[in-house]
């Protein structure tokens, strides 16, 4: 609820007065003739802004300041190139139900929430860019250690999310059934 608070805020207090500021106003004036560019380039603008000062407000530091630039930068670039996401979904409806798809978008989402944590929890850029390098890189022989030393856990991990997912895909499958089945 906290964060839907803040969001809040920023957006009734921060985002809707700036978006609506006679610089951004003029700018869309300007960009009349272009219907498209006259509203995605004064949202842009606008989010950004936002963004920053998120991150600001998050901590007067490097790392907080990247995360609201890297999290802005997400959304912007999906305010801006939202009509090709469109025209993409219209050629490819199918795509949508695809298992692999979807799959993806999981993943992807996944993997850009979690390189923005690197960006929020540590002191500092340099510990950030260490943690990044860090985890991409790959020992075997660490692994393997990680692996014998924690094998019962690891099973049970994987035993667990064997039986969630069971019970999820046979709960989602049983939604689809039409009734009287």
């Amino acid at each position: 609820r906290w964060h839907i608070t803040l969001g809040a805020w920023f957006k009734n207090y921060l985002f809707y007065p700036l978006l609506r500021s006679s610089g951004l106003t003029k700018l869309r004036k300007a960009l009349k003739k272009n219907k498209y560019l006259s509203s995605a380039l004064p949202t842009a603008i606008a989010l950004s802004v936002v963004w920053l000062l998120i991150g600001f407000w998050h901590g007067a530091n490097w790392s907080y300041v990247f995360y609201g630039i890297y999290h802005g930068f997400f959304i912007v670039a999906e305010t801006i190139f939202a009509p090709l996401y469109a025209k993409f979904h219209e050629k490819f409806p199918k795509l949508q139900k695809n298992a692999a798809f979807r799959a993806f978008r999981v993943v992807r989402t996944f993997v850009l929430v979690t390189v923005g944590y690197y960006l929020f929890a540590p002191a500092s850029l340099g510990v950030t860019v260490t943690l990044l390098r860090d985890s991409l890189h790959f020992d075997g022989g660490a692994f393997v250690s990680f692996v014998i030393t924690n094998l019962r856990e690891l099973i049970v991990a994987i035993a667990g999310t064997a039986v969630l997912t069971f019970v999820d895909l046979r709960s989602l499958r049983e939604d689809r059934l039409p009734v009287g089945e």
